[in-house]
């Protein structure tokens, strides 16, 4: 065998798959092309919940599942199984997926704004445990850790990345996680 078109071959592969992925891309509408983008901020494992937190403002949160199912039937996200009896339905985008809408959302202009909505959503959901009786909070415990994946990418930003206070007020919340 010719090993020196080894690479050759996998650069043809990679570009047939971001073809494969933009085309895709190309048959959504506007709202949900937007969204895809900004689901790029979610790493690894979210919830809906975590989605209604990011995508665009005109996706209103009853329409949160439709826009999530969409994108599932389009092949931009995957279903991951619940974590456990009656916990929610989780999903994912395949790394060469979120490459592709990670560099939408660049081209946008909006990667700031939407990685301040995560933020924020993920700072008040870690702080509602603040509010919670010790005996209720199994079910804090368990979106924290549906949404686990969104958590440390929030803390790397906010600690390590660009240290600022949110990174010690989401801390001081997780003391009992």
């Amino acid at each position: 065998a010719d090993l020196s078109r080894t690479g050759h071959s996998q650069l043809m592969h990679h570009q047939t798959i971001e073809r494969s992925i933009e085309w895709g891309t190309r048959l959504l509408s506007e709202t949900d092309r937007a969204a895809h983008a900004r689901l790029s901020v979610l790493p690894g494992v979210f919830t809906k919940e975590a989605a209604a937190a990011v995508v665009p403002a005109e996706v209103s949160v009853g329409d949160v599942q439709r826009l999530l199912d969409r994108l599932v039937n389009s092949s931009l996200l995957g279903i991951v199984p619940a974590a456990a009896p009656g916990r929610p339905t989780r999903y994912r985008q395949l790394a060469t997926v979120r490459a592709h809408a990670v560099r939408m959302l660049a081209a946008s202009g909006d990667t700031d704004d939407v990685l301040r909505k995560r933020k924020v959503w993920l700072t008040e959901m870690v702080g509602e445990r603040a509010f919670l009786p010790a005996e209720d909070s199994t079910g804090w415990h368990a979106r924290v850790e549906d949404n686990y994946d969104t958590l440390n990418a929030v803390l790397q930003q906010a600690l390590i990345d660009a240290p600022e206070p949110d990174g010690l007020v989401i801390t001081m919340h997780l003391h009992t996680f």
